[in-house]
C-alpha cells in the first residue's frame, strides 16, 4: 500500500523501490505498462522477489486466467468456464463478450453484478495467437482507437505509455479522430512553469519523448513536433475509483481545447470538427493488420523481456 493522499505515479513507485525495501510487489497493469518504459527504474527492483499484477473489470471481480509459457507471455489463454467470446467486429480485430451459463455462475461474476443481463460487451479488443486458437493478445479498447483522416486506425496506448513515463507527466492521451494527424493531451504533475524559458526546456524533453514513441511505431511520423495540448490544472482529467483514466469525460471536459489546437493548424491540420466527447471509431482497416500484429507483439516481446529479465 502507498501512502495515504499521495496519487500513485511512477515518481511513487521509484521513491519506494528507493526507500521502501519491497520483496513483493501488487500493482495495476496500467503502472507495470509505464514501468516497462522506464529502464531508469527497473535495475532498482532487482532485489525484489516477486512482482503481481492483478486487473480487469471491477464489475466481475476475477477472471480465471491460464498460465502461458515464456514465449507467449505477452498473450492472455482465458478458463473456459469464463464464458467469453470473441466476435469479429473488422478482419483479425476480435470484440470481447462475456455470454451467461448458468452452470457456470461461480467463473461468472459480471453477472451477480448485471443479473437481468445474457451477455456483456467488455469492449477490449484483442487479436489472435497465429498459431494458437486460445491465447489472444490485447490490441486496446474499441472505444479509444484513433481514427485519422486518411482511414489509418491507431490503438493510442503504447503510446501514452510512453509519454507517461516522463517524470513530469501525469498523464496522456492521445486525440485525433477525423484529422491528419495526432494530437497528446498531457497532463503534468506540477504546474506549467511560468517561466518561458523552463517551459520551453520541459515542452523539449517532452518532445524527446514524444520521439521515442514514434520511433517504435509502426506508423511512423504521424507525430509532430507540435502536438502537445497541455492540460489545465484546474481540470484534472476525469478518473474511475481505480484512479485509471475516464477517456471520453475527459475528452469533452477538453473539447474546446482540442478544437482550437486543430483549428491553429489550419490546412496542415486538414481540420474537421468533431464532438469530442463521442465515442470513437472502434475497427481497424483491414490492410497491414497481419502485419501490425506481428510488430506489436515483436517489439513489446523484446522491449519487456530485455527490460524485466535484465533486472
Amino acid at each position: 500500500m502507498g501512502p495515504a493522499g499521495v496519487t500513485p505515479n511512477l515518481s511513487l513507485f521509484e521513491s519506494l523501490a528507493d526507500y521502501g525495501k519491497v520483496d513483493i510487489w501488487f500493482v495495476l497493469p496500467q503502472y507495470l505498462n509505464e514501468l516497462g518504459q522506464a529502464p531508469e527504474i527497473l535495475p532498482k527492483l532487482r532485489s525484489s522477489k516477486l512482482m503481481a499484477v492483478a486487473g480487469g473489470t471491477t464489475e466481475g471481480f476475477l477472471t480465471g486466467n491460464l498460465i502461458v509459457d515464456r514465449d507467449n507471455f505477452l498473450y492472455f489463454a482465458f478458463h473456459p468456464y469464463s464464458g467469453f467470446d470473441f466476435r469479429e467486429v473488422e478482419p483479425g480485430v476480435y470484440e470481447h463478450w462475456v455470454v451467461r451459463n448458468e452452470k457456470w455462475s461461480l467463473f461468472q461474476g459480471i453477472f451477480h453484478t448485471f443479473p437481468d443481463a445474457q451477455e456483456i460487451n467488455l469492449k477490449d479488443l484483442y487479436v489472435k495467437h497465429p498459431t494458437k486458437p486460445d491465447h489472444w493478445l490485447y490490441w486496446g479498447r474499441s472505444d479509444d482507437i484513433i481514427a485519422l483522416a486518411d482511414g489509418i486506425k491507431i490503438s493510442p496506448s503504447d503510446v501514452q505509455a510512453t509519454i507517461s513515463a516522463h517524470p513530469s507527466v501525469n498523464e496522456c492521451l492521445m486525440v485525433g479522430t477525423g484529422q491528419k494527424f495526432p494530437a497528446l493531451l498531457v497532463e503534468l504533475n506540477d504546474p506549467k512553469p511560468s517561466d518561458p524559458a523552463a517551459l520551453e526546456q520541459l515542452l523539449a524533453s517532452i518532445q524527446m519523448q514524444i520521439q521515442k514513441a514514434d520511433n517504435s511505431s509502426l506508423y511512423k511520423g504521424y507525430l509532430h513536433n507540435d502536438c502537445i495540448i497541455l492540460a489545465d490544472p484546474k481540470r484534472s482529467f476525469v478518473r474511475t475509483d481505480k484512479l485509471t483514466v475516464k477517456r471520453q469525460q475527459t475528452l469533452a471536459l477538453y473539447r474546446q481545447d482540442i478544437e482550437r489546437f486543430y483549428v491553429s493548424r489550419g490546412d496542415e491540420a486538414g481540420w474537421a470538427t468533431h464532438n469530442a466527447s463521442e465515442p470513437l471509431d472502434a475497427v481497424h482497416s483491414k490492410d497491414g493488420l497481419a502485419a501490425l500484429s506481428k510488430y506489436k507483439r515483436k517489439s513489446l516481446q523484446a522491449e519487456v523481456t530485455q527490460s524485466f529479465y535484465a533486472s
